[in-house]
């Protein structure tokens, strides 16, 4: 009986973490799918503001259709996104937590000196429509739904098959820090670099899902908090190097 339980949660646990890798797996080649064709539509020569834009729509794409993936099988086993935790109410602290890691960690990334900003309130006004683009598609499909990927779906997955939220917390950190390794297209070891602090951001918003009773709301803020501050600037850095 013993050996039967325990071979049923080993199945269990095996088949999440293979749901789990294969979500991420899907949003990597997606990723490298798009942005391989977003270098085809527009080449470096047609300058760094365009190469952002391109780059930020072939991403957005690219996190849009594991999302409607990741929906399709939801609805398959009568689930809903709702389910892992979309417009599910949550806790004061978690509003506090997510929307105070946003805003930090939006100023952390302008203070980034590779950036080479002259000023960060600059930075977050400026009204270039390269910009404003950039900033909103990079925070909706970011915020929305690599929550509802690595936070929702792989953290309910492992939930689901018993693993302690340490696991679900660290496992889905270091998946969310895997999909991101190869986003700026910048070679091994920079794409190492990569990993690190984002898995410890991952991580927590890992803890942040878990205080909010898993509700997706405030990370996905937090997110949008960060990403529409830092991303169009990261990606106008990395293709300005590029163009050179």
């Amino acid at each position: 009986m013993i050996s039967a339980e325990l071979s049923i949660r080993t199945e269990s646990r095996s088949r999440a973490w293979t749901r789990a890798i294969t979500a991420t797996a899907c949003l990597v080649a997606l990723i490298q799918i798009c942005l391989f064709g977003a270098s085809r539509l527009f080449p470096r020569a047609s300058g760094p503001h365009s190469l952002v834009v391109s780059e930020v729509t072939a991403l957005a794409i690219a996190e849009l259709i594991t999302v409607l993936a990741v929906y399709g099988l939801l609805r398959a086993e009568s689930r809903s996104l709702q389910d892992l935790g979309l417009w599910q109410r949550a806790t004061p602290l978690s509003w506090l937590l997510g929307i105070g890691l946003g805003l930090l960690t939006a100023f952390w990334g302008l203070s980034n000196p590779a950036l080479h900003l002259q000023s960060r309130l600059g930075a977050l006004l400026d009204p270039s429509p390269w910009h404003l683009y950039s900033a909103l598609v990079a925070g909706t499909a970011a915020g929305l739904c690599e929550e509802i990927i690595f936070r929702g779906f792989v953290m309910q997955e492992l939930a689901a098959a018993g693993h302690s939220r340490w696991v679900q917390v660290l496992g889905s950190a270091f998946l969310f820090g895997v999909a991101h390794a190869g986003l700026l297209r910048s070679g091994i070891m920079a794409g190492l670099l990569v990993i690190v602090p984002t898995a410890v951001l991952g991580a927590l918003y890992s803890l942040i899902y878990i205080a909010g009773k898993r509700s997706l709301m405030p990370v996905i803020v937090s997110h949008f908090l960060n990403d529409p501050a830092v991303i169009p600037w990261i990606f106008l850095a990395v293709a300005s190097r590029l163009g050179h």
